[in-house]
């Protein structure tokens, strides 16, 4: 642990709750344990304190917010787990397509909640280009040709089916 003087210590405190706001952000868009989150953000903001030169003419608070994103992002892509497509695949087994209307026998009831509640929040072409480029794999520039779209195009939609399916899922006091 790093010694840090009374001002660097003062500086730590005053932005904790910021800290404990951003790790909180990230765990619950990401997935993450959010005593894993916080402790990681934590950790930054101390070592943020502690190299911080106030003489630079930067903010402490968006010095140490700064590095705080940065190694929440780290974690996250450690991680790589903004959504368990590929999980849900895998449970699914060999699925031709997406789980319309069929239950997959092999899902157990959690899984099988979960693709149901991720459906339910999305419009169906938004659903099935999901399904099909994360669970499936079929890349964006297949699916743009299909779509008739731009490979752009079809990951601007897949970015706001996923932020949608974040906020619908990830509500204030809700575990996903």
């Amino acid at each position: 642990m790093k010694h840090l003087s009374t001002e660097q210590q003062q500086l730590a405190a005053g932005c904790f709750p910021l800290a404990v706001w951003l790790a909180r952000r990230f765990a619950c868009a990401w997935h993450l344990d959010g005593d894993d989150a916080e402790s990681c953000a934590t950790h930054t903001l101390v070592s943020a304190a502690a190299c911080f030169d106030p003489g630079r003419g930067a903010r402490f608070t968006t010095y140490a917010s700064k590095a705080i994103v940065r190694s929440l992002q780290r974690l996250v892509s450690e991680r790589r787990r903004p959504l368990a497509f590929t999980d849900l695949a895998d449970s699914l087994g060999d699925a031709d397509g997406p789980p319309d209307h069929r239950r997959p026998e092999r899902a157990d009831p959690e899984t099988e909640e979960l693709i149901e509640r991720v459906r339910s929040c999305l419009p169906p072409r938004w659903w099935q280009l999901l399904w099909r480029h994360h669970a499936e794999g079929e890349t964006l520039a297949d699916l743009g040709r299909e779509e008739g779209l731009s490979r752009q195009r079809i990951s601007q939609l897949a970015a706001k089916a996923v932020k949608q399916t974040r906020r619908e899922l990830c509500r204030p006091g809700e575990e996903v």
